[in-house]
């Protein structure tokens, strides 16, 4: 008997923020972007253990309360038997969107067989690319294990053991019209045995692309070879997350320059709550290096 495990990602669920709406750390900038993104905190790991079973996860981009895609690890998706094994990652489009395929890989079976590209950092997802919408799921990968021959083999873009790559996921709220651009950055085993969901993003703004890995404003680690971490707003607190030190202080002033908070901040995560909404300049100091920014709490 088939079983199934099924996560949603919907509003409220998972901690999400928006660049439009005052949330990334940008540098020497105002927080103006229209990248609305989601940190999957703790990363959602999929993994089917029995023959004919799934794991699946339902994203949520914009948090209307319609599943956008949907990450799918199967163990024997289309056939399992003593001499035969199948196991495979795959995303589902929902309504109203559709995947980024690879056509390096399409088959002349069926669209239920073409591949879902894999995208570096930094590559553009915009109306150039190939899309496919059709009420299929889209191959990431497979692996496949004959008992006969003893024969394994992977096929797919994502079939050599993925680490930080992207999908290219868009999706219209105007039948079609016009769409929005995201991604969903995935690590995906070399085996097929398992994927890791990490974060996911999309432009608010439709009709205008987004670079796989684009969180909105200036990424904090692309100031530091030696530092790996998020300022944002949430709610009413100003948030430092996945920060990998110990010593650490962070300093927040009010745009007249008024010191307003001066707390040590824990390595992990650290929420700072404001008393009120508005504009802040966070001075953050770790050992020696000092990262300075401005995170607007709504």
């Amino acid at each position: 008997m088939k079983t199934k495990q099924q996560k949603d990602l919907l509003a409220g669920k998972l901690l999400s923020y928006s660049a439009a709406a005052g949330a990334v750390f940008a540098i020497g900038q105002d927080a103006e972007a229209q990248v609305a993104y989601t940190d999957v905190d703790p990363d959602v790991a999929l993994q089917a253990t029995e023959a004919d079973s799934r794991d699946t996860l339902n994203i949520d981009f914009n948090n209307d309360e319609v599943v956008d895609v949907t990450i799918i690890h199967g163990n024997g998706d289309w056939y399992s038997a003593s001499t035969y094994f199948w196991r495979s990652v795959r995303a589902l489009n929902g309504s109203g969107a559709e995947i980024a395929i690879e056509t390096l890989y399409a088959t002349s079976f069926s669209a239920s067989y073409y591949f879902a590209n894999r995208f570096d950092k930094d590559e553009v997802l915009g109306p150039d690319l190939n899309w496919y919408g059709l009420d299929n799921s889209y191959q990431l990968g497979w692996w496949g294990w004959s008992g006969a021959t003893s024969y394994t083999y992977t096929y797919g873009p994502w079939a050599d053991g993925t680490a930080d790559k992207y999908l290219g996921v868009r999706f219209s709220l105007d039948e079609g019209s016009t769409f929005h651009y995201g991604w969903v950055r995935l690590d995906v085993a070399v085996d097929q045995v398992q994927v890791t969901v990490k974060d996911y993003a999309y432009e608010q703004t439709a009709g205008t692309t987004i670079k796989a890995g684009d969180i909105g404003g200036t990424p904090v680690e692309s100031l530091s070879n030696n530092l790996d971490v998020k300022v944002f707003s949430y709610e009413k607190s100003i948030v430092i997350s996945d920060l990998d030190a110990d010593n650490a202080h962070a300093d927040i002033y009010n745009t007249l320059g008024q010191l307003v908070r001066s707390t040590p901040v824990q390595s992990g995560r650290t929420e700072i709550q404001m008393d009120t909404k508005g504009m802040y300049i966070v001075k953050l100091k770790v050992n020696e290096e000092l990262l300075t920014g401005k995170v607007i709490v709504k």
